[in-house]
């Protein structure tokens, strides 16, 4: 039986209440997974970070610190630690990369806070909105019912932009290449050095972002004004209707961003090239309108999907909440 060491101690970050038993108890779990001792003894034999490089595992903390900020809060104690929007979810992985950080005898770097800019969020009674921000010519096109409409692949291009530049096209995933084995047709095993890389790409798409919860943060990230959506599937049928003219035979669909970490899916998690996203862009909290090519001939550049006029379910606001 193979032993092993006993793990480092860390700091462990003050934990809130547990969620309710009937959510703690969801996929078969217990409270036991709640605790930070059985992380320890969950991370060891597995090690899933152990072969992600020192620079990598930088980047992943301070992202990782990006979406705590966000994310830990008492109004998202009593999700279930599996679902990416709980507190728990980010102090389990926050818990576990510091853990990697010890066990190579480094310190995590501290992340400097940010600056949150000035700006308040339109009066709104309906919780079920989409807001789009940028700047406020875009946000006036779009409040006049004319939707920008993004190839995915463009954003891989984009530079010195961290909260858009993202390999939309394709999506990776890796297994510990210590746990994996590849044996060859001669029967030798192929001796892995990193770690097992799994790639899904598929055919372009075009989207339409948007965020389901307001932060002031994309003030600064993505521009001075919002749109808001107040009635998502009315929209949504909207822009439908309009854009098979425009993206003829293409494949129309709305639906939220499923983020996932890259070194750790759940069982029978499966990629999807539009839809799912690194866990690192969590904070974005992404509702995502897009046209996907399929079989249908390609359509290159930004194209634009006019609905006419839409005053009865958009409204634009600027920075503090007012129209523009």
């Amino acid at each position: 039986m193979t032993v092993y060491p006993a793990p480092p101690k860390i700091e462990r970050h003050p934990l809130p209440p547990l969620p309710p038993a009937e959510v703690v108890n969801s996929r078969n779990h217990n409270e036991v997974r709640y605790d930070p001792d059985f992380w320890n003894l969950e991370y060891g034999p597995r090690r899933w970070l152990e072969r992600v490089s020192d620079a990598e595992l930088v980047t992943r903390h301070r992202h990782m610190v990006r979406n705590m900020r966000t994310f830990v809060g008492p109004r998202r104690d009593a999700m279930p630690i599996w679902w990416p929007e709980s507190s728990w979810y980010w102090l389990r992985r926050d818990y576990i990369t510091r853990l990697e950080f010890a066990m190579r005898g480094l310190e995590p770097p501290v992340v400097p806070e940010v600056d949150v800019p000035q700006g308040s969020p339109p009066q709104i009674k309906n919780p079920n909105v989409l807001y789009r921000f940028g700047q406020r010519e875009h946000m006036l096109e779009l409040a006049s019912g004319r939707v920008r409409f993004t190839p995915a692949k463009s954003y891989q291009d984009i530079e010195n932009d961290e909260a858009r530049q993202d390999e939309e096209t394709a999506k990776h995933a890796y297994s510990a290449g210590q746990h994996v084995r590849i044996i060859l047709p001669d029967g030798q095993e192929a001796p892995i050095i990193g770690n097992l890389k799994a790639s899904v790409s598929g055919p372009g798409y075009h989207m339409a972002c948007f965020v389901r919860e307001w932060d002031a943060q994309f003030l600064q990230a993505f521009g001075d004004t919002c749109v808001v959506v107040h009635d998502i599937d009315e929209f949504a049928r909207r822009v439908g209707e309009a854009g098979r003219k425009v993206f003829p035979g293409w494949y129309w669909m709305d639906t939220n961003v499923e983020y996932f970490d890259p070194y750790e899916r759940p069982p029978g998690f499966r990629l999807r090239t539009a839809i799912s996203k690194d866990f690192l862009f969590a904070y974005q909290r992404e509702y995502r309108f897009f046209w996907d090519q399929l079989d249908a001939g390609p359509i290159d550049g930004v194209q634009y999907v006019d609905i006419g006029v839409c005053s009865d379910i958009l409204t634009i606001h600027a920075r503090d909440g007012t129209p523009p």
